[in-house]
């Protein structure tokens, strides 16, 4: 490759074909370089019809089609693609949306000359959508009034909107549910409730049994006294550990842990040491009390679930009505653009794979700001890094511990996941080089974040990456 300033892990990534590529680079490492270098270099083996760069914001997009049109009107063996520098996909993700949508109208069911609301203006449109739905629970003091008693007026009327802003994932929440009514979603939580139960059960079940076996031997004067008073009623109300299902074994525990009484008792009534009696009660009325704090079914339970079914229909009712907002202003806003063209690539496979055949390389930056909708469509339009589809090969660029922010509901799984899956079958380079900051700055940092990332086991865990300087030392002033 041709000397163009690149770092050789740089020139690397840009050189790499054949199958996907992940890149984990942190903030300051010269990736949006990388990912404008590497798009150059694929026109000289595509047309611009067959790339595709997928950016973050539209600032970052248009920078990317200026530094674009400069090169293929500087360098002479670009200059066939002078003509066609006006239809290359370069933009944010919901402009390709957009582009979808639009060259296939009839299909998504959308009108054509549809306007995309700005941020200000779906704002205004939800909002009041949302006072409207609330207006009209609390004049009807119907179903939906429930969520405006049980939560208040001031939460539903501040998490309303919210949820409307994301509908994508309440919906996908609320399809999750076990059933669709409450009579469904109690007996799941039941089950769930029972389900612990029985396991906390059957966990202390050996413990409890011991304790009794030891204690039976542990009474041996002809004395009674307050003690041995407590330890028998305990012990004939607990009866045989091993004996009766979880149920039984929990009322039975729960009883004789409450006749567990401490006080008194003379050592000469004792074959054992006084205070390992009393340790051995009191780790039964321990048990008892641990059992107790177990969570169980009760009507606040009840409450809970017709507020959650309430609030569905107080949340349904909104989204309709910004739903008919939109239609009247013939708009969609940035959201509807992701899930209509996620949609209509679902129930049109034909078009899908008519994108696939068109686009030969698809270059994502900003890979950890995407969401769950916008990581559906992307797989949509590539086939998903099927290694029998003949989609594009994907170029993945992000910073995983930036997804921490969750910025438009931006989830680091999503970038965990992805990463395992073409580390499977694909390519993953990192940029480890700060431009921005001196080497001594640089190591100070991996040694402390060497103890905050490491032994990362979950998929909202990031792992470390640890990164070297620009090569300078540090200024002599701040």
């Amino acid at each position: 490759m041709e000397d163009l300033g690149l770092t050789s892990e740089q020139a690397a990534i840009v050189a790499e074909r054949g199958r996907d590529v992940l890149v984990t680079a942190g903030a300051g490492s010269g990736k949006t370089r990388v990912l404008v270098e590497r798009y150059v270099s694929l026109l000289k083996e595509h047309s611009i019809s067959e790339l595709a760069a997928v950016t973050f914001t539209d600032a970052a997009a248009t920078e990317m089609r200026e530094r674009v049109r400069q090169e293929v009107l500087t360098r002479p063996e670009l200059h066939r693609h002078r003509e066609d520098l006006d239809e290359a996909i370069i933009g944010t993700i919901h402009s390709l949306c957009l582009q979808v949508l639009r060259e296939n109208p009839v299909e998504a069911a959308i009108d054509p000359a549809s306007r995309v609301l700005s941020d200000d203006e779906a704002e205004f449109e939800l909002t009041r959508a949302c006072i409207d739905a609330l207006e009209a629970a609390a004049d009807a003091d119907d179903h939906r009034a429930l969520a405006l008693r049980e939560l208040s007026v001031f939460s539903t009327t501040n998490q309303l909107p919210q949820m409307v802003s994301s509908r994508d994932e309440v919906k996908a929440a609320y399809r999750a549910l076990p059933g669709d009514t409450v009579e469904e979603w109690g007996e799941h939580v039941r089950g769930l409730l029972d389900q612990g139960a029985r396991e906390a059960v059957e966990k202390v079940r050996p413990d409890l049994a011991e304790q009794v076996t030891w204690l039976q031997g542990a009474h041996a004067g002809p004395g009674q006294d307050a003690l041995s008073r407590s330890l028998r009623d305990c012990l004939a109300t607990l009866g045989d550990p091993s004996a009766g299902d979880w149920p039984d074994l929990l009322a039975r525990v729960m009883e004789a842990g409450s006749k567990v009484n401490l006080r008194g008792g003379s050592a000469r009534n004792w074959a054992e040491d006084l205070r390992e009696v009393k340790d051995a009660m009191g780790a039964i009325r321990e048990i008892a009390r641990g059992l107790e704090r177990l969570p169980r079914w009760n009507e606040h339970d009840q409450i809970a679930l017709e507020t959650l079914s309430s609030l569905r229909r107080l949340f349904e009712d909104a989204c309709a009505r910004y739903s008919t907002r939109k239609q009247e202003l013939i708009a969609l806003d940035y959201l509807d653009l992701e899930i209509e063209a996620a949609q209509l690539l679902t129930a049109h496979p034909n078009i899908a794979a008519s994108y696939r055949a068109r686009v030969r390389h698809l270059l994502v930056d900003e890979l950890q700001d995407t969401n769950p909708t916008q990581i559906a469509f992307l797989r949509l339009l590539t086939g998903g890094g099927d290694q029998d589809s003949a989609g594009p090969e994907r170029f993945f660029v992000g910073d995983v511990k930036q997804a921490i922010y969750r910025f438009r509901g931006s989830d680091v799984r999503n970038f965990t996941r992805l990463h395992k899956e073409i580390e499977s079958r694909g390519a993953v380079h990192a940029l480890s080089q700060s431009f921005r900051s001196h080497d001594p700055l640089v190591e100070s940092l991996n040694v402390l974040f060497d103890k905050v990332f490491e032994d990362p086991r979950e998929e909202f865990d990031a792992p470390m990456q640890r990164m070297t300087g620009r090569g300078t030392s540090p200024p002599d002033t701040p």
